[in-house]
């Protein structure tokens, strides 16, 4: 039959916009479209968009745009945007080469360092991870597992700094005083 290709798929072809349009009432209805610009899916009213997988819901894009993998409660509103939940263990892979880097980026712009203004990087050639603050490196923790600091490491008023397994060396400051303490 005509739309039918040989191996049993559905064709739909026209000049302009074909659509699938899988409708239940008026308003609400799911369509598969192609355009000059590309294809889409989506949701015509103020309506999520399901995917499943046997029959339970995998991933939803809700009406605010957002994206819950696992469930279809949003997290905290300023952290709103990806939520993945699981009833066990939870968490996000991020793979790269051997040779490259695993990063994620806080931005408040869309160029030039604004696009990396903050940035947790994982460099895979070193095995070390960089932490970066205003665009620049701040704090690294090579593979040895040894903290060093891109600048100097400043203790805030009434804060003390422990080193050792028994806090063996101590250094504790306030608004008038700086103390270093050793055991041994």
């Amino acid at each position: 039959p005509a739309g039918v290709p040989d191996n049993g798929g559905l064709t739909l072809k026209g000049e302009s916009n074909p659509t699938i349009n899988v409708s239940l009432g008026a308003t609400n209805s799911v369509q598969i479209r192609v355009n000059a610009t590309g294809g889409l899916i989506r949701t015509t009213g103020s309506y999520p968009l399901v995917f499943e997988t046997g029959q339970t819901e995998a991933i939803r894009i809700d009406t605010s745009q957002r994206l819950l993998v696992g469930t279809t409660t949003e997290g905290e509103a300023s952290a709103d945007n990806l939520t993945i939940a699981d009833s066990g263990n939870c968490g996000i892979t991020i793979r790269s080469g051997t040779s490259n880097e695993s990063n994620i980026f806080f931005s408040d712009g869309t160029s030039g360092s604004a696009e990396y203004m903050g940035a947790v990087q994982y460099k895979h050639a070193s095995n070390s991870f960089e932490f970066h603050t205003n665009a620049t490196a701040a704090l690294e923790i090579n593979s040895d597992q040894e903290v060093l600091p891109q600048s100097h490491l400043r203790l805030k008023d009434s804060k003390a700094l422990y080193l050792g397994n028994s806090n063996d060396f101590t250094l504790w400051h306030d608004a008038t005083d700086s103390r270093i303490r050793y055991n041994h």
